[in-house]
């Protein structure tokens, strides 16, 4: 493999002081993510992710081989109850929140909530669910990239719909389509893992978005 010249460089220094990180995209659109450090960090490497990493080349024999290529560090976990029912004590209580900045008009604050918080604890629900249907064994990918794999297309369009927030009146249907699945996959978990599901909790988050809807959207 040629590697020309890079044409975007990206320089990293890390918090110790000594390690350096070289982000590179070639001009034949090859990247590296290069770390230079010194020997004295070499047992950081035999710690983290040796399972998935390959050695290319140790003249001075330095580092361990890997054993077994395996992702397992990164795989499903299991929730237990406590996970559950704080994935959907946060799930519920923070949809008040996209609700309260609809209602006040605060658009980026409604998209905020409903992005990095409500969403976030449906695709780990999500990712619960197809754990306990197909087991604990294996990785959704960085950012949940595999989930679709798993998903039906009806399924995976509904999921898609709560990504459209380009509006008022869309992040109030990201956030009901969102309430529908949370529902459905939260049921499902709950089921599979004999799991009590705080059923006060969903009425009350229910009816405050009903409520504040018929007001002000």
């Amino acid at each position: 493999m040629t590697l020309r010249p890079p044409f975007c460089f990206f320089d990293q220094h890390f918090s110790d002081g000594f390690s350096s990180k070289f982000l590179m995209l070639f001009q034949g659109y090859t990247r590296i993510d290069l770390t230079l450090c010194p020997l004295s960090l070499k047992e950081d490497w035999n710690r983290g992710d040796e399972g998935i990493s390959t050695i290319l080349l140790d003249k001075d024999d330095l580092f361990r081989a890997p054993q077994l290529l395996s992702d397992k560090q990164y795989h499903l976990q299991m929730p237990t109850e406590a996970n559950f029912l704080d994935c959907c004590n946060e799930f519920w209580w923070v949809c008040t929140y996209v609700v309260k900045g609809l209602c006040r008009n605060e658009f980026l604050y409604a998209v905020d909530h409903l992005t990095f918080h409500t969403r976030t604890e449906l695709l780990r629900m999500m990712s619960w669910r197809i754990g306990t249907e197909r087991g604990f064994t294996f990785s959704l990918g960085k950012n949940n990239k595999y989930l679709p794999n798993y998903l039906e297309k009806h399924e995976f369009l509904e999921l898609q719909s709560t990504y459209d927030v380009s509006t008022n009146e869309k992040i109030w249907h990201a956030l009901q389509a969102s309430h529908t699945m949370f529902i459905r996959e939260s049921t499902k978990v709950a089921k599979a893992l004999d799991f009590q599901i705080n059923e006060q909790e969903v009425a009350n988050s229910l009816t405050y978005t009903r409520e504040h809807k018929r007001v002000y959207a």
